[in-house]
C-alpha cells in the first residue's frame, strides 16, 4: 500500500470553492424556506393533494440533507 500525498493548494482555488459552495447553499436554504413556508401553512396543507404534501416532504428532506453536505464541505475548506 502507497501513500501519494498531492499538494491541494496548487490545484484549488479555496476561495473561489468557499465562494460557489456559499452560493449553492444560499439557494438551497431559500428553497427550504419556501417549502417549509408551504409546510406550516395550514391552508395549504389542507386544500392540496396528498401526493403534493408528500413531494413537498421529501424535497425537504433532500435539501436538508444537501445543506448539511455543503456545511460539512465548507467546514473542511477551513
Amino acid at each position: 500500500v502507497a501513500t501519494i500525498y498531492i499538494p491541494m493548494a496548487e490545484l484549488v482555488d479555496f476561495e473561489a470553492e468557499r465562494k460557489r459552495i456559499n452560493k449553492e447553499l444560499e439557494e438551497v436554504e431559500k428553497k427550504l424556506a419556501q417549502i417549509n413556508g408551504k409546510l406550516s401553512n395550514e391552508g395549504f396543507l389542507a386544500k392540496a393533494p396528498a401526493q403534493v404534501i408528500e413531494e413537498q416532504k421529501a424535497n425537504q428532506i433532500k435539501l436538508n440533507e444537501k445543506a448539511k453536505l455543503l456545511k460539512e464541505s465548507l467546514a473542511k475548506l477551513g
